[in-house]
């Protein structure tokens, strides 16, 4: 099937990353005739990847694996606790003040509890849990909606206008399907088809409207079809995996597959073409997480017909992600919304399909470990379906090193890291130029972040947390997500725009064993008439041990003109310089600046989290014409 070129991007909710969409125009329609064949390469009946937990012969290793036990230790202690309410009030609150965690909390609370009894009674079988599957399933059907508020603005869904399919509400429908396929024997009948009626009504009807026409997907408002970021796996995922479980007529299930295979190149084209996923790491898991647990699904139900692109190069290096973008191991910068690290239980998914992009050693996760984006610290019962039960993957040709390596580079993306290699320790810098329109994007030109025993000691703090403004047309009001949370200079008091526009060029690189060098113009970021040049040169040494970062501005007149020090750790003052405090290990910044006299300048960043972001800037007294700061990062 022919697919149109992407042309141009928009970004939806007032350009700042919710849903990342390619023009509509370019979406192409439903092609019927590859409907019917993958339906002819479906089973006649629905079902899930995995056999049910009634059939204990093939759950006996997980239930003796000893990791069981925990879980089910841990779902006896929540047997007959309180259920977290919804109330509507609680709905309402976004829509008064913007706060999405009041709700958020009890929302996802109820569906990890729900997920661990059904964890639980799979490995266990003695029927202990049952009463609370069925009191979770009820309380999730009584719902007024599976929305979050933050995505229901119009309270259409809550209001009972329509329903909506987005990011949870496509994965409450996920779990209550598997919950049907897994317990339905167990549950009472009426109650079983409540749930299928409510999986329909909410989820697979709207969905299956959009999947037949351009115009029924923006009249269900699912413009995720075509996303270029983290929603469009997910939201396909969610309706494709409940679909495959529900679905009686086997063109429905069809027609859903061929949605997400028109859909999944725009997804891949959201990546750079070195694979650099600019939501960061956390979105990787969730977003990629996503689509490798989609190609599972639909490779497994129509015999590998249908493999969403899983085998193109562009995948294979957008995989390597994992992999690629760790200061050390499973520690990864907080570039952008998506600070986080690698989910080990997602890494292992992905090697099956991509083994020549992660090593065996990175990816090795016991089934009954590794937690999974949303569900807490408990597996999720699909992906552990899946991984259990899904397809294996395929073969590796290249015997893979699981120490990273001196460096990696996205060259495409502007985004480099460096580290001691060989597995030996010592700091590790990642740093980036790009632009100021990426997904989840911060105005964090020429950011970095540097990292020494498992720890990020100094540079990016990441990103808030999410209220009605953070993906509003007032996100850069947060002083975390401009530029003054970054770690990159002030111009006069101004900060870096947003835009694509306003991004950095590389102006050279010289890597070699012993030092890695990058120089980027960073003067594109910032609108200031009176600026001739502002140079920021990343040194990494390996023999001392050390990162320099070298800022050199000019400007056609005298300007205000400050560089910070971001971190997240306690600040010290050790004579002119700094000493950053961390858990396990302290780092030392000298700073030497020409240009005037100048003082320290801290700032406390308000971020909505437990941690306290805090800028500590280089700032000259009176205004200059030529400037230099230095500062040198050391153990």
């Amino acid at each position: 099937m022919k697919r149109k070129m992407l042309r141009s991007f928009a970004v939806l909710a007032a350009g700042v990353g919710l849903v990342v969409c390619a023009e509509a125009a370019n979406y192409p329609e439903q092609d019927s005739a590859r409907v019917a064949a993958i339906a002819s390469r479906l089973p006649e009946r629905p079902g899930s990847p995995a056999p049910r937990p009634s059939d204990r012969t093939a759950w006996a290793f997980l239930a003796n694996d000893p990791a069981a036990a925990t879980f089910i230790a841990e779902a006896a202690k929540q047997i007959g606790c309180p259920i977290p309410e919804l109330p509507d009030e609680l709905y309402l609150e976004f829509r008064r003040n913007g706060n999405r965690s009041h709700y958020e909390r009890p929302f996802f609370k109820k569906l990890t509890t729900f997920n661990l009894f059904m964890l639980a009674e799979a490995l266990e079988w003695k029927g202990r849990f049952v009463p609370e599957i069925k009191r979770y399933l009820e309380a999730i059907l009584a719902e007024k909606t599976w929305t979050l508020p933050a995505h229901d603005r119009k309270l259409d869904s809550f209001e009972g206008r329509k329903p909506l399919v987005k990011l949870f509400s496509s994965q409450r429908a996920w779990v209550v399907s598997y919950a049907i396929d897994w317990f339905g024997e167990v549950l009472p009948p009426d109650l079983v088809a409540r749930a299928k009626a409510e999986c329909r009504r909410r989820i697979l009807d709207p969905y299956l409207k959009a999947c037949s026409s351009l115009a029924q997907v923006k009249e269900t408002e699912c413009n995720w079809f075509w996303g270029t970021a983290n929603w469009s796996p997910v939201c396909h995922a969610g309706c494709v995996a409940t679909a495959l479980i529900l679905a009686e007529d086997r063109r429905e299930r069809a027609a859903c597959i061929e949605a997400a295979e028109r859909a999944m190149p725009y997804y891949l084209s959201g990546f750079t073409d070195d694979g650099y996923c600019s939501e960061g790491m956390a979105y990787w898991n969730y977003g990629f997480g996503n689509y490798t647990a989609l190609v599972s699904l639909v490779g497994l139900a129509t015999g590998w017909f249908v493999d969403l692109g899983a085998r193109t190069p562009k995948a294979a290096r957008v995989a390597a992600y994992a992999m690629n973008f760790q200061l050390e191991p499973g520690l990864s910068p907080r570039f952008a919304d998506g600070g986080g690290d690698p989910e080990r239980a997602l890494v292992e998914m992905a090697h099956r399909f991509w083994p020549d992009s992660i090593p065996a050693s990175v990816a090795d996760c016991p089934l009954l470990a590794g937690t999974t984006t949303n569900y807490g610290q408990y597996p999720s019962c699909p992906t552990l379906a899946m991984r259990a039960f899904g397809p294996k993957g395929w073969r590796g040709t290249k015997a893979l090193s699981d120490k990273l390596p001196a460096r990696t580079e996205f060259e495409c993306a502007q985004v480099y890291l460096m580290r001691p290699g060989d597995g030996k320790e010592g700091l590790a810098l990642a740093l980036k130029g790009g632009h100021n329109a990426e997904f989840h994007n911060h105005n964090d030109v020429g950011t970095y972040a540097i990292s020494f025993k498992g720890e990020i000691l100094a540079g990016d703090v990441g990103g808030e947390q999410y209220t009605a403004r953070t993906f509003s047309a007032h996100r850069y009001d947060s002083d975390v997500l401009n530029s003054f949370g970054h770690p990159v200079p002030r111009i006069g008091g101004g900060l870096q725009l947003k835009g694509p526009s306003y991004a950095a060029k590389v102006v050279r690189t010289s890597f070699g064993p012993e030092k890695d060098e990058v120089v980027l113009d960073l003067k594109g970021a910032y609108s200031c008439p009176a600026l001739k040049q502002l140079e920021r040169t990343f040194l990494y040494n390996r023999v001392q041990g050390t990162v320099t970062i070298r800022d050199e501005v000019a400007f056609s007149e005298p300007i205000a003109f400050d560089v910070p020090v971001t971190t997240l750790v306690r600040v010290e003052k050790s004579g002119e310089g700094l000493v950053l405090v961390g858990q396990k290990a302290k780092l030392r910044t000298s700073v030497r600046a020409e240009g005037g006299n100048w003082s320290w300048d801290e700032h406390i960043l308000e971020n909505g989290r437990p941690s306290t972001p805090r800028r500590m800037a280089v700032t000259f007294e009176k205004p200059v014409t030529k400037a230099l700061v230095e500062f040198t990062f050391a153990p």
